[in-house]
């Protein structure tokens, strides 16, 4: 299906059970609701939301549903967000108006609600800063909201959230890189913080436009507009470490070899292969080592390792250890 239906379509976003679309145009200052066709990927236009001066539509940036329907609509005409409810009535999708409320930055583009729905952050472009908001179970913004300009933010532009809801990377496309934050939650309070290593750098980001996190946490991307070699690319990053492997014969036990992995991350699981299948599994001590002791077959073997954790993608494999047993 190809959508023709207004100027400029310039963020979207599904319902958490994926059968309702919300569409910002930017230009024509309105929204699109679609609802999908039961158990196919056909929508059909089922309501369109008209900017007018009670519901704050203007120059409608980027959409983002939490988990219980809130639906947030960025306003960089206006500074502000519209907030309406996602309703589905006879399996009709369609919008409720909550109330407009002001970012207290300027230019915003993008935002992220927390898994969770508890927390909404609004990367504001003009201004080089985020608005943090605690959100209710009625989808009612607690104001004023707060402001966060550490991280090194230059025109922020895409927001992305970890899928253990820790981290949020914020592309800049002023500066060609990603700021990193940590958040939390307590006491009804949202907390963002800039990460220690924010801005993240890398010599292929040029402009990056949006950013994501994979499914597993520890590998993000970002979709670069501009060019550094001339080729608009991905950059991708990871966030651990390769691990340093030796191999040590056992003096008492024919083939019998000790594995010593180093480097990694306190209590993330390690990994060892042996010519690329798995044979060993377990969790690094504190000081990152992993040690592992077993008889090897008679040949050839390359014996490398990777660390895990919960939060992130398994890292690059370790140089190899070549040895032969006969």
């Amino acid at each position: 299906m190809v959508l023709y239906h207004y100027q400029q379509y310039t963020g979207l976003a599904f319902s958490p059970d994926g059968n309702c679309v919300v569409v910002a145009n930017f230009f024509s200052n309105t929204l699109t609701v679609l609802t999908r066709a039961p158990n196919t990927c056909n929508f059909a236009i089922t309501a369109t939301v008209v900017g007018s001066v009670a519901n704050g539509l203007s120059n409608p940036s980027s959409v983002a549903i939490s988990q219980n329907g809130c639906v947030i609509v960025t306003n960089s005409g206006s500074n502000t967000v519209s907030v309406f409810t996602l309703i589905g009535v006879n399996d009709i999708c369609t919008l409720a108006f909550v109330g407009v409320v002001p970012t207290g930055g300027t230019g915003p583009t993008a935002s992220q609600f927390t898994s969770d729905g508890n927390c909404l952050i609004v990367a504001n472009f003009n201004s080089n800063n985020l608005s943090v908001f605690q959100v209710d179970p009625n989808c009612v913004l607690q104001t004023p909201a707060t402001l966060v300009g550490t991280g090194g933010l230059v025109n922020p532009n895409s927001i992305a959230l970890s899928p253990d809801n820790r981290c949020i990377a914020v592309g800049n496309s002023g500066a060609n890189t990603i700021a990193q934050y940590s958040i939390t939650e307590a006491n009804n309070v949202c907390t963002v913080t800039a990460l220690p290593t924010s801005p993240l750098q890398g010599a292929n980001l040029a402009i990056p436009r949006s950013v994501i996190y994979s499914t597993d946490g520890g590998c993000l991307f970002a979709a670069n507009q501009g060019s550094v070699t001339g080729v608009n690319g991905l950059s991708i990053f990871r966030s651990l470490n390769s691990l340093i492997v030796t191999v040590t014969p056992s003096s008492e036990q024919t083939r019998f070899y000790t594995i010593k992995v180093n480097g990694a991350v306190p209590g993330n699981t390690v990994i060892v292969y042996d010519n690329g299948n798995i044979i060993g599994i377990g969790i690094a001590e504190n000081d990152g080592s992993f040690t592992l002791t077993l008889q090897l077959s008679v040949g050839n073997h390359n014996i490398t390792a990777a660390q895990k954790s919960t939060t992130c993608c398994t890292g690059d494999q370790s140089a190899a250890v070549a040895l032969v047993v006969s």
